[in-house]
C-alpha cells in the first residue's frame, strides 16, 4: 500500500513538472512574436513602431513655443509695417509744399499789408480780406507788385483803404483791375484804378486792349506811372478844357499821356 501511494505521488510530479515547462515555453513563444494589424477586420491588434509620442505637457509646451514664436514674427512684422508707414508719412510731410500765398506784413493789431507776390503764381489775383494767420488786410504796400510780369487781373476787396505808391505800376501783363463794390476808398472804371470820388487815376493797366481812355475832369491828380508801358493805348478823351487839363497834377514816368492823341470836351 504504501509503496502504491510513493509511485503515485511520483507520477503526479512528473506531471506538474511538463505542464509547468509547457506554459512556460507557450508564453515565451507568444511574447516574440511580432503583433500585427488584423487584415481580415481592420482591426488593429498590436501597437506598431512608430516615431515616438510626446507626453501631453512636451506637447503643450511645443504648441506654446510656436504659438510664441508666431506671435513674435507677427509683432516684428506690424512694427514693421507701423515702421514704413510712419516713414512714408513723414517723407510726404516734408516732400509736400505749402500753398502758394501773398507776402504779409502785419502790424501787430490784427490787421496787414500785403507787401508782395510771395509764392502765389495764378495770373489772375484775387487779394483775399484776411492773410493766412487771421489778420485783415487794410493795405497794399508801395510797390508791392511792382513789375510784375505774369499778373492778368487783380481783385481787390472791400477791406483795403490804402494803396502805396507804384503798387502796380509796371506791370506788363496786366489787363484789368476791380475793387469790391462795397470798398470805402477805392473803385475801378472799365478797369482802371481810381479812388472812391474818382479824383486820382492810381493805375491804368499796361497790357489792356483798349484803345480809347475816358478820362473824367473829375480827376485832379494822376499817380506816377499810372500810364507806363500802354502801348495800345491811341486815344484819351478828356471831358474838361484844355485850361482844365493843364491844372492835373501828372506825375513822373506816365509816357502813355503824350504818346496818345488828345481831345477835349470844351
Amino acid at each position: 500500500m504504501k509503496k502504491r501511494v510513493f509511485w503515485i505521488l511520483i507520477i503526479l510530479a512528473f506531471v506538474v513538472a511538463i505542464t509547468s515547462t509547457a506554459v512556460i515555453s507557450v508564453a515565451v513563444t507568444k511574447r516574440s512574436q511580432p503583433k500585427v494589424n488584423d487584415e481580415e477586420n481592420g482591426t488593429q491588434t498590436g501597437v506598431l513602431e512608430g516615431p515616438e509620442h510626446l507626453s501631453p505637457s512636451e506637447t503643450t509646451e511645443q504648441l506654446e513655443a510656436e504659438s510664441a514664436e508666431q506671435t513674435s514674427e507677427q509683432s516684428s512684422s506690424q512694427e514693421e509695417t507701423t515702421q514704413e508707414t510712419t516713414e512714408a508719412e513723414t517723407t510726404k510731410e516734408e516732400t509736400t509744399e505749402p500753398a502758394p500765398s501773398l507776402e504779409y506784413e502785419s502790424f501787430g493789431n490784427g490787421t496787414c499789408a500785403v507787401v508782395g507776390i510771395g509764392t502765389y503764381t495764378d495770373s489772375y489775383l484775387t487779394i483775399p480780406e484776411k492773410s493766412p494767420e487771421g489778420h485783415i488786410v487794410i493795405a497794399i504796400s508801395e510797390k508791392a507788385f511792382y513789375g510784375n510780369s505774369f499778373i492778368r487781373a487783380i481783385e481787390i476787396p472791400s477791406t483795403v483803404s490804402s494803396i502805396g505808391d507804384l503798387a502796380f505800376a509796371g506791370c506788363s501783363q496786366l489787363v484789368y483791375l476791380s475793387v469790391d463794390d462795397k470798398n470805402m476808398m477805392f473803385t475801378d472804371v472799365g478797369g482802371v484804378l481810381y479812388n472812391i470820388d474818382e479824383s486820382m487815376l492810381i493805375c491804368y493797366p499796361s497790357a489792356s486792349s483798349s484803345a480809347t481812355l475816358e478820362i473824367s475832369n473829375s480827376v485832379t491828380t494822376i499817380c506816377s506811372m499810372a500810364f507806363y508801358g500802354c502801348e495800345n493805348l491811341k486815344q484819351i478823351n478828356y471831358s474838361g478844357s484844355i485850361e482844365d487839363w493843364e491844372k492835373i497834377e501828372i506825375r513822373e514816368k506816365n509816357y502813355g499821356l503824350y504818346t496818345a492823341a488828345m481831345s477835349f470836351g470844351k
